[in-house]
């Protein structure tokens, strides 16, 4: 049984399953990657990434053709034959995939017996195994780990010793736009984003007049050079006090955008998590995840992919003790499930810092923390996801920074790939001090 489609794949109309090509008369089935078909967000991110291309991809990224991308990612990231760099092996697989099949899972052959992703012959597996999306990833991964020169060569090169084409020179004019593709798709798209596209955006939660809360949403905009923000839209609800919940943001429902997110303290104690959806200028009225017999009446809200399943998950760091406790909750577009936990008790909540970055460059998010020792320095450390909680703390080393009433933040400031922290001080004269933090994708160090 075939899955209804619709897409424009390069000037071809996608429909049943079936491609029909514009021209001299040809037919491709393929076998959608996604089960359900490209989301919203697969369709979104295509349609946004799409300008910025400038290969085959220009037209031809589809969500359908997204979806596959977002696969191959997911597969390169847990697949320990490229776990010394997943995400090179992730560039050069969807190189591949863009020449080979225009990143679709083709079903039907057109050449000789070749199939799948990677228009792969009978000779590396079964039919099932060519059409399957992971399966075969895996094969292409497996292979292109026997190279020895797949984490320093050219792109367009290694492509070739994989597949052994009789047209060697497609693969390289390809491999920028595959390298987009996977930066935009390696940590699940920007949780910052509300309207898509492709700037982070600022959202302020204050006061409601006379009751409950206000959201109110500024657009980024402008250059590198010349940044600024622009009003969008408001939200926010009278029933809710703004002290009376933590706040994060995240694209919960998959569709794209940026949601606002709260985890509300009910009176029994217990958590109420829900969010405020996008609707690309303000936000709607507000939907419930669910809720945890956790207390976070002291906490903080964090959010990321700690799995590197593309969905936004949600990570709540609570007083324990002396110490500090996490735990973590896997989205599910639109609802939320308790998957793991972790912490310390040598972190104590009130004077530790915490924020949520991908330190080691697995495509799954860890929290940092930045706590104070005795003498008034300060140690850096992380806890590393698993992919259902986290495990116990590494220590990157310390600083002599004093962090009394500072904050933390992450994200790629040096435009390498890889989360960096800085750290924002108070100065005695009432500015600010940054201190920059680099990312290694292993350690964070003073940079």
């Amino acid at each position: 049984m075939k899955l209804l489609l619709s897409a424009t794949l390069a000037g071809a109309t996608v429909l049943a399953g079936l491609v029909l090509t514009a021209g001299p008369a040809s037919a491709t089935h393929y076998i959608p990657c996604h089960a359900g078909g490209p989301t919203a967000a697969d369709n979104a991110l295509a349609a946004r990434l799409r300008p910025q291309l400038s290969g085959n991809m220009h037209t031809g990224l589809t969500g359908e053709a997204l979806s596959c991308a977002r696969v191959i990612v997911q597969t390169s990231k847990t697949n320990p034959a490229v776990k010394a760099d997943p995400e090179r092996a992730a560039v050069i697989a969807v190189t591949t995939s863009i020449v080979e099949s225009g990143v679709i899972n083709h079903d039907v052959s057109t050449d000789h017996d070749s199939l799948g992703l990677y228009e792969q012959r009978a000779s590396w597996g079964t039919v099932a195994q060519r059409t399957d999306p992971v399966y075969s990833t895996g094969l292409f991964l497996r292979a292109l780990a026997g190279k020895s020169d797949w984490r320093t060569g050219q792109i367009g090169h290694v492509c070739q010793e994989v597949q052994n084409s009789a047209f060697p020179d497609r693969y390289q004019p390809q491999a920028p736009d595959a390298q987009k593709i996977v930066t935009a798709l390696w940590v699940g798209g920007s949780l910052r984003d509300m309207n898509n596209d492709g700037r982070d955006d600022v959202v302020t939660i204050t006061p409601g007049n006379p009751t409950g809360l206000a959201l109110t949403a500024f657009h980024g905009a402008g250059t590198a050079g010349a940044p600024t923000l622009g009003w969008s839209g408001t939200g926010g609800t009278p029933s809710l006090a703004i002290d009376q919940a933590h706040y994060t943001v995240g694209d919960m429902d998959q569709d794209g955008l940026s949601d606002v997110v709260f985890a509300q303290e009910n009176s029994d104690g217990t958590t109420k998590f829900g969010f405020w959806p996008s609707n690309g200028a303000g936000y709607m009225s507000s939907n419930i995840l669910g809720s945890s017999a956790l207390n976070s009446t002291t906490g903080k809200l964090l959010s990321g992919d700690i799995d590197g399943d593309g969905d936004t998950d949600l990570i709540m760091v609570t007083k324990n003790g002396n110490g500090s406790a996490l735990t973590a909750f896997k989205g599910n577009g639109g609802t939320i499930s308790w998957s793991g936990t972790g912490g310390s008790p040598n972190a104590p909540f009130e004077s530790t810092l915490f924020t949520a970055a991908d330190v080691n460059h697995d495509g799954r998010t860890d929290v940092v923390f930045a706590g104070q020792n005795s003498d008034g320095t300060t140690k850096l450390g992380a806890w590393l996801s698993n992919g259902a909680g986290f495990d116990p703390a590494e220590i990157f080393g310390a600083t002599a920074l004093n962090t009394t009433r500072s904050q933390i933040f992450a994200g790629d400031f040096t435009g390498d790939h890889l989360d960096d922290v800085v750290i924002a001080t108070p100065n005695s004269d009432g500015s600010v001090a940054l201190t920059g933090f680099r990312g290694t994708g292993s350690a964070i160090t003073w940079k």
